[in-house]
């Protein structure tokens, strides 16, 4: 029986994040587009940027702008030993915070480079 994939730990700048099951992580990389022609459909490539998202948890002390950064180095951790890490990576908007003591992130960055 194999182990299932699941996100053990997010490092942003060296510094652990606490957060919240449910942990979204789209590696970028090249988008085909199709092209299509008469009788033919090709396409071309467009590099899209990684995206990652989560609710980290917010504490007495915790400021919601320690997480404004741009050209940040982000290190996502699985429970099956593959490692992602994202260089380049920015805050795309301030954060949401919630009632329930929840903020949600997004960050982008240059695609992951995948670590096995």
């Amino acid at each position: 029986m194999a182990e299932t994939f699941s996100v053990q730990s997010i490092t942003v700048n060296g510094t652990t994040m606490d957060f919240e099951k449910g942990v979204t992580l789209n590696t970028g990389g090249y988008k085909r587009n199709p092209v299509v022609f008469a009788q033919k459909v090709h396409f071309n490539k467009e590099l899209t940027p990684s995206v990652l998202e989560f609710n980290k948890s917010q504490l007495a002390g915790d400021s919601i702008e320690d997480l404004d950064l741009d050209g940040a180095t982000i290190q996502v951790l699985t429970t099956t030993g593959q490692q992602y890490i994202m260089a380049n990576a920015f805050r795309t908007e301030p954060g949401d915070i919630t009632d329930d003591g929840k903020a949600k992130v997004t960050f982008n960055g240059d695609p992951c480079q995948e670590i096995l």
